[in-house]
């Protein structure tokens, strides 16, 4: 650019808390310039504004750091130039910044392993307990070893997680991190999770306990910077009852196939059709909150047209989940018209391809979703 800028701004794709905001500015050298405080764009939540003081020519940094509304942490950097030609400003390593952040990558991996453990272990332990409920056994002291095994496991790795997010956001300021829906959903996660392996309760408490597990789990994504938050809730809901049940129906088909009880099960007039209803909804429910989900967040033009990383995730998923579809179609014409079990080898292999597209969600909630055409401002 040929003269000084007045004003820096930021947009982003999501409201932006003004609280847990950090912009800062280095010239060619390396050496901060002083800047004034930040503040949110007038009718734009999701844009920054900052006042810059006269500038020389040369190259600058731009580094800004902040949380989104959802409390997942966002960092940046992008450089321009004042004057004639193209000055590259040196690098700047200011305190709290490196120029590789392993930490989204250890929250993709904890994330994946933790929230696919929590939806298949909700939805396994819902349809056990439906089935004990309808009259057929299960070896209850394996069941209830495995359930408390299972939960240890997912704790730690909640924990873990709780932590790696902690020691990032304190490196700007630890009051961030309790202002952060993301951190408190994981902190309230854990005491549900220490109240399920309380012994001793009734069977309704844990239950309940359960759904409330996966409620905070949907609870701790981008639904608080959508616009209707409630509708984004709700779908987000819908959607993770719905991988719950159809990965937790799975892994009961082949736990029952691999002890031998389906054939017998088979028999019983109910057992095929709730297993087979089981399915049908809970797969119907993931692609219907699916689509809708995107439409809340963005629209399919800004996502064609974009060509992202959350685009190419979104398309990786939805691949895996119209595989799982087709698996499941083949086997439910032959197990409700011919009476054929259900194969074991295909049950396994879209149980790992609802694994993976837990994976790519995840992921997908850590990248940033194409805005809208009519909401992308330069």
């Amino acid at each position: 650019m040929s003269q000084a800028p007045a004003q820096l701004t930021l947009t982003f794709s999501e409201p932006v808390e003004i609280e847990h905001v950090s912009v800062e500015l280095y010239d060619t050298h390396a050496l901060p310039v002083p800047l004034q405080k930040p503040r949110i764009m007038p009718g734009n939540a999701s844009g920054l504004v900052v006042d810059l003081p006269a500038m020389k020519p040369g190259g600058y940094t731009v580094l800004y750091r902040l949380l989104s509304e959802d409390g997942h942490p966002v960092t940046g950097s992008y450089t321009f130039s004042i004057g004639e030609r193209l000055i590259q400003p040196r690098p700047p390593m200011a305190e709290g910044h490196s120029q590789s952040d392993p930490l989204p990558a250890r929250l993709i991996r904890l994330r994946a392993v933790t929230e696919g453990a929590l939806l298949v272990g909700a939805g396994c332990f819902w349809i056990w307990q439906l089935l004990i409920w309808r009259g057929y056994s299960f070896h209850s002291g394996i069941t209830a070893r495995f359930m408390r095994v299972g939960m240890l496991f997912v704790l730690a790795a909640l924990f873990l997680q709780a932590l790696f997010y902690y020691g990032t956001i304190s490196s700007t300021d630890s009051s961030w991190a309790w202002s952060s829906p993301f951190f408190l959903s994981l902190l309230a996660q854990c005491m549900v999770l220490l109240l399920l392996l309380v012994p001793g309760m009734v069977q309704g408490w844990y239950l309940l306990l359960s759904i409330f597990l996966i409620a905070i789990q949907a609870a701790s994504g981008h639904v608080w910077g959508l616009d209707p938050w409630w509708m984004a809730l709700l779908l987000r809901l819908l959607h993770l009852f719905g991988i719950a049940l159809w990965l937790g129906t799975l892994l009961v088909l082949l736990l029952s196939l691999w002890k031998n009880k389906l054939a017998a099960w088979n028999h019983s007039p109910s057992f095929r059709p709730v297993m087979l209803t089981l399915l049908l909804f809970s797969s119907l429910a993931v692609a219907v909150s699916g689509m809708l989900m995107t439409a809340v967040q963005t629209n399919w033009e800004a996502i064609i047209s974009s060509q992202s990383g959350w685009s190419l995730l979104l398309a990786g998923k939805t691949t895996l989940l119209l595989i799982m579809l087709l698996f499941a179609l083949r086997q439910h014409l032959r197990w409700r018209g011919q009476g054929i079990l259900p194969v074991q080898s295909l049950l396994a292999w879209e149980l790992f391809f609802g694994l993976i597209a837990i994976v790519l969600g995840v992921w997908m909630s850590q990248s940033a979703y194409p805005l809208p055409p009519a909401d992308i401002s330069h």
